[in-house]
């Protein structure tokens, strides 16, 4: 017996729309999945999550470096995040080590 077509669909949201465009400009198609009798964005909200996740990682090293270089811990001035906070945070962050390659054991050209 053939389980009959789906007949309801989750709505996209404007976040998933964008993983759906991103993966399609690098040439990767994203299908929904279907699931009982509804179909839903599974896999674009995944990626969206870990792409938030990473971000939320990178941005919160990046912040508490602002924060070690200013040496104004608690003075109310909003805080700057430089691309050299970012470029620090990238290094300290296991999660980036597809970046660096710094957690991997591998040694680089210029480490020697």
């Amino acid at each position: 017996l053939a389980l009959p077509a789906p007949k309801f669909r989750v709505p996209q949201t404007p976040e998933l729309k964008w993983v759906q465009q991103t993966a399609a400009g690098v040439g990767v198609r994203v299908y929904p999945a279907v699931l009982e009798r509804l179909y839903a964005h599974v896999v674009e909200h995944m990626l969206f999550m870990a792409c938030s996740k990473f971000l939320r990682a990178v941005l919160s090293e990046a912040v508490r470096e602002a924060g070690r270089g200013s040496g104004r811990e608690d003075t109310g001035m909003e805080r700057v995040i430089l691309p050299s906070h970012l470029h620090l945070a990238i290094g300290r962050l296991e999660v980036c080590d597809f970046l660096t390659s710094r957690y991997m054991g591998l040694q680089s050209s210029t480490d020697t």
